[in-house]
C-alpha cells in the first residue's frame, strides 16, 4: 500500500515536507497531493489517475509501537485545498488510538512475527497518541477560532456596508415612488414580454384601470387600439432581435385607448431600460393631449374665420367698379395683405 503512495516505509515515519498536510516540522502522518495528475508521488497515472479523473489525494496513517503500519488513502475527483487536508490530522490520530489495542505484530521487521507489546508499553503509546490528538485539536481549534473571528469581523463590516446600501436604496425607492405618485403624466413600465410592470396613479386616471388590475397584463390589450397592436408587437420583436427601436427616446403622437374602448390622442415617449444580465424593460411616459389638440383645432378655426371676415370686410370696402374716364383705360387687381406679398397692406 505504501508503494502505491509513491513512498517507502521510512517516509511514513518521517514524511517529506512537500506532502506534510500539517504545514509544520512535526508530522502527524497526514499527507496531501493537491494535483494528482502528473505527480511523481501518485503512480499508475495512465491506468488509474487519468481514466478515473483523480484530482487530489489525501492520506493518513502511522506506525504502531510494534512496528506495524496503518494507512488510509482517499482519492477524490474534486480538488481538495491544503486547508481541508490539514483537518484530517485529528482523524489520523483518532484512528491510531482506536487500533492501538489490536497492535500485535510487525510489518516492517526482519523477523516473521514480533512479540506483543507489553501492557505498559501499549498504554504509554496510547497516552502519547492521545496527547498528540489533544495538541492537534487545540491547534486546529485555535486556527479555526482565528479564522472565524476574522470572518466575523469581515461579515460585520460587510453587514454594515449592506445596511448602508439598503438604507440608500430604500430612500431612492421612496423618492422614486413619490415621483411616480406625483407625476401628472402616465408612467407605465413593461417587461420584454410586453406585460405591465408598473402603472402609476396618473395612468389609472388617464386609461381607467386600477393599478392592481393592470399589473401583469399585456400592455397592448389595455391601452393600444386593436388596429395598432400588430405594429406594437412587431416593434418589440425587432428590438429584442436587433436592439433597434425607431420610436425610442422620441416624442411622438399616437392614439391611446381607455378601458371603455374610447380612443384619444396621446404624446408618448418610450425609453429602454437595459440591465446587464437581465432582459430589457421599457418605460413609457404618456400625456393625454385631447384638450390640447381640441384647443389647437379651435384656434385654427378661429384664425381661418377671422381671415375670412377680414377679407370680406376688405373686399366690401372696395368700389364695385372702376370709374369711367374719357380717353383713359383703367385696370385693377385686388391683392390682400399677407397673401404672399413682401409689403404689407391691401393693394
Amino acid at each position: 500500500m505504501l508503494g502505491q503512495f509513491g513512498l517507502d516505509p521510512s517516509a511514513v515515519v518521517a514524511p517529506r515536507a512537500a506532502v506534510d498536510g500539517t504545514g509544520s516540522d512535526r508530522s502527524f502522518d497526514v499527507f496531501h497531493v493537491a494535483d494528482a495528475v502528473g505527480s511523481p508521488l501518485i503512480p499508475d497515472q495512465d491506468d488509474f489517475v487519468v481514466p478515473y479523473a483523480i484530482r487530489s489525494v489525501i492520506g493518513f496513517g502511522g506506525v504502531l509501537p510494534s512496528g506495524s503500519a496503518f494507512a488510509v488513502v482517499l482519492f477524490t475527483t474534486v480538488a481538495v485545498p491544503r486547508e481541508s487536508a490539514s483537518m484530517f490530522a485529528p482523524l489520523a490520530l483518532s484512528v491510531k488510538v482506536g487500533i492501538l489495542p489490536f497492535d500485535d505484530g510487525r510489518v516492517f521487521d526482519d523477523e516473521p512475527c514480533a512479540e506483543v507489546a507489553t501492557t505498559e508499553r501499549s498504554l504509554r503509546s496510547q497516552v502519547a497518541a492521545l496527547t498528540q490528538l489533544i495538541e492537534v485539536r487545540e491547534r486546529l481549534v485555535g486556527a479555526q477560532t482565528a479564522q472565524l473571528e476574522a470572518a466575523f469581523a469581515t461579515l460585520e463590516e460587510r453587514s454594515a456596508q449592506l445596511s448602508d446600501a439598503l438604507s440608500a436604496l430604500a430612500i431612492s425607492e421612496a423618492r422614486h415612488e413619490a415621483l411616480m405618485e406625483a407625476s401628472i403624466d402616465a408612467v407605465i413600465t413593461m417587461d420584454h414580454e410586453g406585460r405591465v410592470l408598473g402603472f402609476n396613479p396618473a395612468a389609472s386616471r388617464i386609461f381607467g384601470y386600477e393599478q392592481e388590475a393592470a399589473l401583469g397584463q399585456p400592455l397592448d390589450d389595455l391601452v393600444i387600439p386593436p388596429r395598432l397592436r400588430p405594429n406594437h408587437r412587431e416593434g418589440l420583436r425587432n428590438y429584442l432581435r436587433d436592439g433597434v427601436g425607431p420610436i425610442l427616446g422620441r416624442h411622438i403622437e399616437q392614439t391611446g385607448m381607455r378601458a371603455d374602448g374610447s380612443e384619444f390622442p396621446v404624446e408618448l415617449t418610450v425609453t429602454a431600460m437595459e440591465v446587464p444580465g437581465a432582459p430589457p424593460a421599457f418605460a413609457a411616459t404618456v400625456r393625454d393631449i385631447s384638450v390640447e389638440k381640441e384647443t389647437r383645432g379651435r384656434l385654427k378655426e378661429a384664425r381661418e374665420h377671422s381671415a375670412r371676415v377680414a377679407r370680406t370686410l376688405q373686399e366690401s370696402l372696395l368700389p364695385p367698379r372702376l370709374p369711367a374716364l374719357p380717353g383713359v383705360e383703367l385696370a385693377s387687381r385686388y391683392h390682400p395683405a399677407g397673401d404672399g406679398s413682401e409689403i404689407g397692406g391691401d393693394f
